[in-house]
Protein backbone atom coordinates (compact mmCIF):
# COMPACT_ATOMS: atom_id res chain seq x y z
CA UNK A 1 0.00 0.00 0.00
CA UNK A 2 3.18 2.25 0.92
CA UNK A 3 4.59 1.59 -2.71
CA UNK A 4 1.15 2.69 -4.21
CA UNK A 5 0.97 5.80 -2.34
CA UNK A 6 4.23 6.72 -3.27
CA UNK A 7 4.01 5.79 -7.53
CA UNK A 8 0.56 8.06 -7.32
CA UNK A 9 2.55 11.01 -4.89
CA UNK A 10 5.60 10.92 -7.47
CA UNK A 11 3.32 10.43 -10.33
CA UNK A 12 1.60 13.55 -9.62
CA UNK A 13 4.38 15.82 -9.12
CA UNK A 14 6.67 14.72 -11.88
CA UNK A 15 3.08 15.88 -13.69
CA UNK A 16 3.19 18.93 -12.95
CA UNK A 17 6.80 19.23 -14.49
CA UNK A 18 5.95 17.97 -17.83
CA UNK A 19 3.32 21.28 -18.23
CA UNK A 20 5.25 23.95 -20.00
CA UNK A 21 5.89 26.99 -18.96
CA UNK A 22 6.99 28.65 -22.50
CA UNK A 23 5.02 27.47 -25.62
CA UNK A 24 6.20 28.19 -29.31
CA UNK A 25 3.05 28.64 -32.33
CA UNK A 26 3.72 28.92 -35.87
CA UNK A 27 0.76 30.18 -37.60
CA UNK A 28 0.16 29.72 -41.29
CA UNK A 29 -1.80 32.07 -43.33
CA UNK A 30 -4.25 30.28 -45.56
CA UNK A 31 -6.89 32.97 -46.04
CA UNK A 32 -7.59 36.89 -46.03
CA UNK A 33 -10.26 38.79 -47.19
CA UNK A 34 -10.64 42.28 -47.87
CA UNK A 35 -13.49 44.65 -48.04
CA UNK A 36 -13.39 47.73 -49.97
CA UNK A 37 -14.44 51.04 -49.07
CA UNK A 38 -17.58 50.83 -52.18
CA UNK A 39 -18.42 47.96 -50.58
CA UNK A 40 -17.17 44.81 -52.76
CA UNK A 41 -14.77 42.16 -51.34
CA UNK A 42 -11.58 41.00 -51.85
CA UNK A 43 -11.33 36.55 -51.05
CA UNK A 44 -7.74 35.52 -51.27
CA UNK A 45 -5.85 32.24 -50.65
CA UNK A 46 -3.16 33.08 -48.28
CA UNK A 47 0.12 34.75 -47.87
CA UNK A 48 3.50 33.62 -46.74
CA UNK A 49 4.64 36.89 -45.38
CA UNK A 50 1.13 37.23 -43.37
CA UNK A 51 2.70 34.36 -40.92
CA UNK A 52 3.39 34.75 -37.30
CA UNK A 53 5.02 33.27 -34.73
CA UNK A 54 4.24 33.40 -31.19
CA UNK A 55 5.52 32.66 -27.57
CA UNK A 56 2.55 31.94 -25.07
CA UNK A 57 4.04 31.93 -21.28
CA UNK A 58 0.93 30.74 -19.93
CA UNK A 59 1.92 31.19 -16.29
CA UNK A 60 2.35 34.81 -16.36
CA UNK A 61 -0.13 35.61 -19.01
CA UNK A 62 2.24 36.87 -21.30
CA UNK A 63 1.83 36.26 -25.24
CA UNK A 64 4.74 38.24 -27.75
CA UNK A 65 5.09 38.05 -31.14
CA UNK A 66 8.26 37.50 -33.33
CA UNK A 67 9.38 40.44 -35.51
CA UNK A 68 10.59 38.70 -38.19
CA UNK A 69 12.78 41.53 -39.77
CA UNK A 70 15.28 41.42 -36.26
CA UNK A 71 13.73 38.15 -35.33
CA UNK A 72 13.23 39.07 -31.18
CA UNK A 73 9.62 38.58 -29.59
CA UNK A 74 8.16 42.00 -28.63
CA UNK A 75 5.66 41.94 -25.88
CA UNK A 76 1.67 42.33 -26.77
CA UNK A 77 -0.25 44.49 -24.74
CA UNK A 78 -3.75 44.51 -23.70
CA UNK A 79 -4.36 41.34 -23.76
CA UNK A 80 -7.14 39.24 -22.40
CA UNK A 81 -6.79 35.56 -21.51
CA UNK A 82 -9.98 33.34 -21.16
CA UNK A 83 -10.71 29.73 -21.39
CA UNK A 84 -11.06 29.74 -24.77
CA UNK A 85 -9.13 32.60 -26.08
CA UNK A 86 -5.94 34.89 -26.09
CA UNK A 87 -7.20 38.29 -27.08
CA UNK A 88 -5.45 41.63 -27.82
CA UNK A 89 -5.67 45.05 -29.71
CA UNK A 90 -3.78 47.60 -30.72
CA UNK A 91 -3.80 51.41 -32.32
CA UNK A 92 -1.52 52.32 -34.90
CA UNK A 93 -1.55 56.15 -34.68
CA UNK A 94 -5.17 57.33 -35.45
CA UNK A 95 -4.74 55.45 -38.99
CA UNK A 96 -6.19 51.93 -38.15
CA UNK A 97 -7.06 49.19 -35.36
CA UNK A 98 -5.99 46.09 -35.23
CA UNK A 99 -7.97 43.29 -33.21
CA UNK A 100 -6.29 40.00 -33.17
CA UNK A 101 -7.19 36.48 -31.49
CA UNK A 102 -6.03 32.85 -31.09
CA UNK A 103 -8.41 30.37 -30.26
CA UNK A 104 -6.69 27.79 -27.28
CA UNK A 105 -9.03 25.01 -28.63
CA UNK A 106 -8.53 24.46 -32.02
CA UNK A 107 -5.24 26.58 -32.47
CA UNK A 108 -6.61 29.40 -35.15
CA UNK A 109 -5.41 32.82 -35.38
CA UNK A 110 -7.42 35.77 -36.70
CA UNK A 111 -7.11 39.14 -37.07
CA UNK A 112 -9.32 42.43 -38.30
CA UNK A 113 -7.22 45.29 -39.34
CA UNK A 114 -9.85 47.95 -39.48
CA UNK A 115 -8.27 51.22 -41.14
CA UNK A 116 -9.74 54.72 -40.51
CA UNK A 117 -8.23 57.34 -43.37
CA UNK A 118 -7.47 54.36 -46.10
CA UNK A 119 -9.09 55.58 -49.41
CA UNK A 120 -9.02 51.58 -50.60
CA UNK A 121 -9.59 49.79 -47.73
CA UNK A 122 -12.46 49.27 -45.26
CA UNK A 123 -10.64 46.45 -43.06
CA UNK A 124 -8.93 43.23 -44.02
CA UNK A 125 -9.45 39.84 -42.01
CA UNK A 126 -6.98 37.23 -42.28
CA UNK A 127 -6.63 33.63 -40.95
CA UNK A 128 -4.14 31.11 -39.92
CA UNK A 129 -3.30 28.00 -38.62
CA UNK A 130 -0.81 27.29 -35.70
CA UNK A 131 0.94 24.81 -34.76
CA UNK A 132 3.00 24.06 -31.47
CA UNK A 133 6.66 24.25 -32.33
CA UNK A 134 9.86 23.81 -31.09
CA UNK A 135 13.02 25.95 -31.11
CA UNK A 136 15.60 24.58 -33.37
CA UNK A 137 19.04 24.75 -30.53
Amino acid sequence: MKKLICIIVLGLLWGGVTTAEEIILNCENYRVIGYYKNGGTSDEPGDAQLNKTFKINSKKKLIYELNSVNFKFFKKDNTKWNEGSISWKYVVEKKSKDYSSINRYDLTFTSELIYYNNPKWKRIETFAKCKIGKKKF
